[in-house]
């Protein structure tokens, strides 16, 4: 065990943890294997013996300076979840000093490290190693809490300790989407943790069932060899689960982006608790419109009182004469939704109207890293999520559902003028009007969501965070992205796509000659190959362009000499490069 540690003989994997929201890769663990094709390779056999043999701290020390310097290429791009036994972060020996001297070396900040709290065995003294964390959070470090809902330690250190991350165990992930019980624990969790501003990482995700119920009950990251393999170099998300993160995720942002809850969130008064209910009845006669109030302390919300239920116990028989004089806290709900400003509107709902009859139209709660900034009530959420859905649909294109050019005129002006780098990628069809000549309008409406499917699933595959696909009209389709060092990528993912799938659209006889007769604008017949797709794509440096109309004038050029060229491809403006 000894020479293992000292010649470092051992092997670091890492297994990307993943936004179930986004699709994005937010961060890596570093797990350590020992000798390949010995007893020490797995894990579970390297650090129990490494404990017995008075040699834990040694291994540890090893593991991280090897996490650490491999990780160097994805230093400032995501976090590093680093695993610490207990025991190890409470021996003298263990410093910060020597791990932010590694961290320095690689480029990484602390910020973007989380000790993730082992429990192969229990920790003992939770004051003191309470204080130990607090040590180096100040420093800028978050930490993780793993195995929860394992048992009672698990749960206790999450109680103590009030960590950034929850992992939840694999026993409970395993098989959700078909057991009520784990599902209705799991939810307990996720308004858990809303209510101390943690994240929930579900671990050991094996298949697409769990994967998609996990994204149904709001459940923020994920974890498991359905999504990647432990490997090195850093494993990409796979294509199965790519599939499932991206294609929803991108389909519910180009059709039903609705933003932020920060945005429909109103002011609130916050209400101490010992604020008595004759005072909190004042406050509600006097203003009419106020349908709940947060109570806490030091901007801190801790529970919700609502107009009605408040009037409810007041009207009761000698219920004002009980209460009048009482704090409020005796009447609040000490368990309401609080959730950060950064949550979607959608998510909110979700978690709104997955609560009991008794709380569903209750306010929710809006914080900013725990301190309130206000309240949403139901009403108006509904309302809000209502009024842009009959927006979109107003201004979507009839047949594929897609944001026409209203919407994207608004998408192009907000970018400009918030001064940010995007590309606008115009697509359009070649051929497309001999294929609609020899089959009919019908199978040409075909053609058309045949694309609008090929760009959402192109799209979904670059896992691309705010992507905007508009149908401009006809077979001109337009995908604004602001990541423009993905254009390319995203482009040749198009074509890949269109180029293998195209011959399906097109009868036997057809497949076989590579085309279609049919005439021209001259009206002469003539052979017309299958469907091609020529894209234009426009860079945007933040000040360049003044309007959307700048930017199509560029567009129109490129995309007339793509369409000059035979087959599929994309052309880009140079000008700016």
């Amino acid at each position: 065990m000894k020479q293992i540690i000292e010649n470092k003989n051992l092997t670091m994997v890492y297994q990307p943890l993943v936004s179930l929201e986004t699709g994005e890769i937010i961060g890596y663990e570093a797990l350590c294997r020992g000798p390949k094709e010995s007893r020490f390779a797995s894990p579970a056999i390297l650090f129990p013996l490494a404990e017995e043999n008075g040699v834990l701290y040694s291994l540890e020390k090893a593991c991280r300076e090897l996490a650490i310097k491999n990780a160097w290429d994805f230093a400032g791009k995501g976090k590093l979840f680093l695993n610490i036994n207990p025991q190890v972060i409470n021996d003298p020996q263990f410093t910060a000093g020597m791990t932010k001297e590694l961290l320095k070396e690689t480029g990484f900040a602390p910020q973007n490290v989380v000790f993730e709290i082992t429990e192969r065995t229990s920790i003992k003294d939770f004051v003191s190693f309470k204080n130990i964390l607090y040590h180096y959070r100040k420093q800028g470090y978050s930490v993780a809490i793993d195995d929860a809902g394992a048992g009672y330690s698990s749960l206790q250190a999450i109680a103590e300790l009030r960590p950034d991350f929850i992992k939840i165990d694999t026993s409970l992930i395993r098989d959700i989407d078909r057991d009520p019980v784990k599902e209705a624990l799991l939810e307990t969790f996720v308004l858990f943790s809303q209510k101390i501003n943690a994240k929930i990482i579900a671990e050991g995700i094996e298949r697409a069932e769990e994967l998609k119920k996990l994204q149904e009950l709001g459940v923020d990251l994920g974890q498991g060899f359905f999504l990647a393999r432990p490997a090195y170099p850093l494993p990409p998300v796979s294509p199965e689960a790519n599939k499932i993160l991206s294609a929803k995720q991108s389909a519910r942002e180009i059709t039903n982006n609705l933003g932020m809850i920060a945005e429909i969130t109103y002011p609130a008064l916050l209400i101490h608790p010992e604020t008595t209910v004759g005072e909190v009845y004042s406050a509600f006669e006097e203003n009419p419109n106020w349908e709940g109030l947060p109570v806490g302390r030091d901007a801190v919300p801790g529970g919700l009182i609502m107009r009605d239920k408040l009037f409810h116990h007041l009207a009761t028989q000698h219920g004002f004469a009980l209460y009048h004089n009482r704090p409020i806290k005796i009447l609040m709900d000490s368990e309401p939704l609080i959730v950060n400003q950064s949550v979607s509107i959608e998510k909110v709902a979700q978690l709104a109207m997955g609560r009991n009859t008794q709380r569903l139209y209750d306010c929710v709660i809006v914080v900013d890293n725990g301190k309130i900034i206000g309240t949403v009530c139901v009403r108006n959420l509904l309302d809000f999520i209502n009024n842009k859905q009959i927006d979109l649909a107003r201004n979507a294109n009839p047949l594929t559902g897609l944001p026409g050019n209203i919407k994207i005129q608004d998408q192009l002006t907000s970018l400009i003028y918030h001064h940010k780098p995007f590309s606008v990628i115009y697509l359009d069809l070649d051929n497309f009007k001999a294929y609609n000549d020899k089959y009919g309008f019908e199978r040409g409406d075909q053609a058309i969501l045949f694309t609008s499917k090929i760009l959402t699933q192109s799209v979904a595959l670059c896992s691309l965070q705010r992507p905007f696909i508009g149908h401009i009209g006809g077979d001109d389709f337009i995908i604004i992205i602001d990541q423009p060092e993905c254009a390319d990528r995203l482009c040749q993912e198009v074509i890949r796509l269109f180029d293998e799938k195209i011959s399906s659209l097109y009868e036997e006889e057809d497949r076989n000659a590579g085309g279609v007769l049919a005439k021209s604008r001259t009206g002469r017949k003539e052979f017309f190959p299958f469907m091609s797709i020529s894209i234009a794509v426009v860079d945007n440096i933040p000040g360049h362009f003044q309007n959307h109309l700048q930017i199509g004038e560029i567009a129109a050029e490129l995309k007339r000499y793509a369409k000059s060229q035979p087959g599929s491809l994309y052309v880009k403006n140079q000008r700016q490069r």
